[in-house]
């Protein structure tokens, strides 16, 4: 401390000030980096509470000495991130977390239990479990799940189906058409003989979410939500294609089309060459007749008063032969199913700038021919990409070049909105405006602020040397001479009895300059602030 006291005391009093201004900003850095890191990260553990609910979880987590806080207006409990496991089991054992009935309620009934009270329990059970499984949504606080399951008819005609009616709280916020078909799902797979048609949703404001009523049908949504997901798929692997030959941020390509979604049956029979009979059969007739007296056979020609008669003999002869027979042929029969989900109708759009052409065809960003020529070029490697069929006169494909594409950043600025592009840290934990990854986004502070501690400390070191230098080159033994009067020649004469004046004078000078030497040690600020008065006044 005396080392460090004679140091202060040597400097100027500007220089002190620097120094007290640097100490004191040393402080300010140290305060600020410890109060940044804050205690530790408090992540929810439970959420969707209700009051009484939030107040069982925090009050197991206190018997369990696990420190905990209430956010969302006492809907969500926080736990430090590195006790979530233990607050789970905490709050789990104690039954506390959980406003909605479980399967716990089957492991209190009894031997006298009837089967209505079986049924009823197994219902409030399952209704219960849904509606927490429901909570568990983002963007649903709360769901109320009522079952009705009909009793079992004699004859299935007669049976009438199990519906649910479910009412979930949003707290305003609007549920997309994905959830909700999510949510139907979620909840006829989990009650026998419940179907999606049977299921009905509706928010706290009394708006049917699924019904024939809103928006959209499921099984139109679910025809809008593949196409939109073909489109989305398609339009990825144009740009990553585009991206590879122009670079990111040179191009842009949409791709749009229309989806068959009727499922179509084919039958089709192939005959090859015949293998042999497989039953057959054969028939034969022979007739021989010979002539009989003169008068002819009798008929209605010998009967008839004026007919001709024959006479003599006459014979005839008929020969039956036939042949039936049931041959063995290959045959092949295929049924085919073609799929929903073939395309019936694409379109792309294509738009580049103009410089990045350079990089496919060289002249391209000024020479027309040039231009359109590499234009072909990526519109063929896109059609390869997201497989174009060029066959398909209801297929089509523009691509065009501009001088720049617009700035993203830029054109949400104009509009108005207020975006960070530098300095401050994204929300996923990146900085400068997501230059730097996320997982170096939150050292990024820190790292900084302990670089700026140690430039400050070395210039602080290297001003205090340079001020020791300053001083260490001045010797300080000359200054006792500048208060000593001048010394008369005839007093260096010697003298035959006693000390002479010139030795009475070099005793007190010896005496003045210890004096000296003590003040020089003990407050060397005021022999530097003498020693600067003495300069001054001389030049």
């Amino acid at each position: 401390m005396g080392a460090l006291g004679t140091a202060i005391d040597r400097l100027g009093s500007t220089a002190r000030i620097v120094v007290g201004l640097i100490a004191l900003a040393t402080v300010g850095v140290i305060i600020y980096i410890v109060m940044s890191a804050g205690g530790a990260a408090y992540t929810p553990a439970f959420t969707n509470l209700d009051a009484r609910s939030a107040g069982d979880v925090q009050a197991a987590l206190a018997g369990a000495n696990i420190p905990s806080q209430l956010a969302d207006g006492g809907r969500t409990v926080l736990v430090p991130s590195s006790q979530v496991d233990a607050a789970l089991v905490a709050a789990g054992g104690t039954g506390a977390g959980s406003g909605n009935p479980s399967y716990a309620l089957l492991d209190h009934m009894g031997l006298s239990t009837t089967d209505g009270q079986w049924d009823m329990a197994v219902l409030r059970a399952r209704s219960g479990v849904l509606a927490t499984t429901l909570e568990g949504i983002a963007g649903v606080r709360k769901a109320t799940v009522n079952l009705a399951v009909p009793a079992r008819a004699v004859f299935s005609i007669d049976q009438s189906p199990v519906t649910a009616s479910i009412l979930i709280d949003t707290g305003g916020a609007s549920l997309p058409d994905t959830t909700v078909r999510g949510m139907v799902a979620l909840v006829a797979g989990g009650v026998p003989g419940l179907t999606a048609q049977h299921v009905t949703i509706t928010d706290e404001r009394g708006t049917p979410l699924n019904s024939a009523m809103s928006a959209i049908g499921l099984e139109t949504a679910d025809h809008f939500s593949a196409q939109h997901a073909w489109e989305a798929q398609k339009t990825a692997i144009a740009q990553a294609q585009l991206d590879r030959m122009l670079g990111p941020g040179n191009g842009s390509v949409v791709v749009a089309g229309t989806l068959n979604f009727n499922e179509v049956k084919t039958r089709t029979q192939q005959f090859g060459t015949s293998k042999g009979p497989l039953t057959g059969s054969t028939e034969k007739e022979n007739l021989a007749t010979r002539g009989a007296t003169a008068n002819g056979a009798a008929g209605a020609t010998s009967n008839l008063p004026g007919a001709a008669q024959t006479s003599g003999a006459s014979s005839s002869t008929y020969v039956h032969n036939k042949d039936a027979a049931t041959n063995a042929i290959d045959t092949t029969q295929t049924d085919t199913t073609i799929a929903a989900g073939d395309p019936t109708k694409m379109s792309i759009s294509l738009v580049v700038s103009k410089k990045a052409l350079e990089s496919v065809l060289k002249g391209a960003s000024k020479a027309p021919a040039a231009q359109a020529q590499a234009l072909n070029i990526l519109q063929g490697a896109v059609e390869n990409a997201v497989g174009f069929d060029p066959a398909n006169k209801t297929n089509v494909i523009s691509a065009s070049a501009v001088e720049a594409l617009p700035n993203p950043i830029t054109a949400l600025q104009a509009a108005g909105l207020n975006l960070t592009t530098g300095g401050a840290a994204a929300a996923d934990g990146s900085a400068l405006g997501g230059l730097v990854p996320a997982p170096f986004g939150a050292l990024l502070q820190p790292v900084g602020a302990g670089l700026g501690l140690l430039v400050m400390l070395f210039l602080v070191r290297k001003s205090l040397a340079k001020r020791q230098a300053l001083l260490g080159s001045t010797d300080a033994s000359w200054m006792p001479a500048l208060e000593a009067p001048p010394i008369k020649i005839e007093d260096l004469m010697p003298s035959l009895s006693g000390p002479s004046s010139a030795e009475l004078q070099a005793v007190e000078k010896r005496a003045l300059q210890g004096r000296v030497e003590d003040i020089a040690t003990s407050r060397p600020s005021d022999v530097a602030a003498q020693l600067r008065g003495w300069l001054s006044a001389e030049s």
